[in-house]
């Protein structure tokens, strides 16, 4: 299995990027070149922050709306939440660090872990209520 990976690494040139930096850059508007360490960030970030819309700008316009092509009317105004389990909020409280302290009390992780079978199923019903009633903790 090692060599396996030897040789993907290999293939894909995964050991061997260039790691020089960026020192002079073409500013797109005006044609010029900067070499100044302070603009290129702000050229590389324009650039990448531009791309889709100047990609879209390339295509023409539509006389269509796009929900037009849609199978199914999209319900305005909604977000759909998959129920949580009990085992996944387990899953969780085993993830947290066990020298920190989490939540609204500043419960110690080894007691959440402890207890995690006997508060998984309440911390889950709450949960799933709270995003079927739209509702948070300020709300009630």
């Amino acid at each position: 299995m090692k060599r396996t990976w030897q040789d993907i690494n290999t293939l894909i040139n995964n050991k061997r990027r260039d790691k020089r930096n960026i020192c002079t850059l073409k500013r797109p508007n005006d044609g010029g070149v900067t070499n100044d360490p302070t603009e290129i960030p702000n050229l590389i970030n324009r650039h990448f922050a531009t791309v889709g819309q100047n990609l879209s700008n390339q295509f023409p316009s539509s006389k269509h709306d796009f929900r037009e092509y849609l199978k199914y009317p999209s319900p305005t105004n909604s977000f759909y939440f998959d129920a949580v389990t009990p085992l996944e909020v387990e899953m969780e409280i085993l993830l947290l660090p066990a020298n920190m302290a989490h939540g609204l009390y500043l419960f110690a992780a080894p007691i959440l872990k402890g207890a995690r079978t006997i508060i998984s199923k309440p911390l889950a019903n709450i949960m799933n209520a709270s995003t079927k009633t739209c509702t948070n903790r300020a709300n009630f």
